[in-house]
């Protein structure tokens, strides 16, 4: 897939790029049909994740009222229930709301992806989600800088998603998307045709805390113009205590480094399924806005917002790269699109 079409807005146009769902059986052995985020008027392409099958309609699926059903020999991976909800947790045991007595398939690598598949589509409906906010002139400094075809530094901060997880980029395996942070780094040096460094100093598992005694080694050796902090999936405190640590990382880089300006990227939702693990994920967001309304170069992607969207229309699994938190490829283009919405739109 061409670059131009893997960040094409979600919210925009009447072709959606690859697409990801997935199937699975139900306790009772039916294999409900997999939504999408638009009804489908076409079906353009329906394809492995690692885009090495194409499957043919009406062989192997057929779309039918707005939804595409997978065939009874159909070549489509399908989980079956037991393999999917299993009676023991494995290495993460998170217990299924939904499945009283099972747990959520935990895995990593591209064991989710080999069994999604990646649907290319013409649709007619509109979008009626969210539509990401520019951020541009909240941060005036980055804005003059790219008017000025400046070289420009950022550094990436943050638990798993902004580190890069679970991107097949990340797994190096196909097709091999690339992680968030080079995304990004990428798209921001395409459009404003300046010299952009991206560092990537995030860590799986860590939250806002941490990121507070980190200043001194992943912020200020780079000298960044721009500090782009995805926290909030694993945190777990009270909302003023979230933000209290955020500011605390704003405030220790800007002692040293005061012209640096700021991005706060809202997490998006973990699994519902999932028992326990939904805590203040969802309201984190408004201690982000309540810290940028204050702080003048803090600026916020609201990615909360999107992901609850996005769950009111398809299924967790359907966009997930390990089954509880982190985003399949599908999912960290959604993300990119709304960061480079923010970084890109005044």
């Amino acid at each position: 897939m061409k670059t131009e079409e893997y960040m094409q807005p979600i919210w925009s146009g009447n072709i959606v790029y690859e697409e990801s769902i997935m199937y699975i059986q139900g306790q009772d052995g039916v294999v409900s049909a997999a939504p999408l985020l638009y009804i489908p008027e076409k079906i353009l392409e329906v394809c492995s994740s690692d885009q090495k099958v194409t499957y043919e309609e009406g062989k192997d699926y057929i779309l039918n009222g707005g939804y595409l059903f997978r065939t009874e020999e159909s070549r489509i991976p399908c989980w079956g229930y037991e393999e999917f909800y299993p009676p023991h947790g494995t290495e993460v045991p998170i217990a299924s709301l939904a499945e009283a007595g099972r747990y959520i398939r935990y895995d990593r690598g591209d064991i989710y992806a080999a069994h999604q598949v990646c649907v290319t589509y013409t649709h007619q409906d509109r979008w009626r989600g969210p539509i990401p906010e520019g951020q541009l002139y909240r941060l005036p400094g980055l804005s003059e800088k790219w008017k000025q075809k400046e070289p420009v530094t950022i550094v990436y901060l943050g638990d798993s998603i902004m580190e890069g997880c679970d991107a097949s980029g990340h797994w190096k395996v196909p097709p091999y998307m690339p992680i968030l942070s080079e995304i990004l780094t990428r798209m921001l040096h395409h459009k404003y045709g300046c010299p952009i460094e991206g560092v990537n100093r995030a860590v799986g598992g860590k939250t806002a805390e941490w990121g507070e005694r980190q200043v001194e080694e992943r912020i200020l050796p780079y000298k960044p113009d721009l500090v782009i902090l995805g926290f909030g999936m694993n945190d777990g405190v009270h909302p003023r205590k979230y933000e209290e640590q955020i500011e605390q990382i704003i405030a220790s880089t800007r002692r040293n480094l005061p012209r640096t300006e700021f991005l706060l990227v809202s997490t998006m939702l973990p699994n519902p399924d999932g028992a326990g693990w939904t805590r203040y994920q969802p309201e984190y967001v408004w201690s982000l806005r309540h810290l940028a309304s204050g702080y003048p170069g803090v600026g916020v992607a609201d990615m909360t917002e999107m992901s609850a969207y996005l769950l009111s229309r398809k299924r967790f699994e359907d966009m997930t790269g390990n089954g509880i938190n982190h985003p399949n490829d599908f999912l960290v283009r959604i993300y990119a699109q709304t960061i480079l919405a923010c970084l890109t739109q005044d």
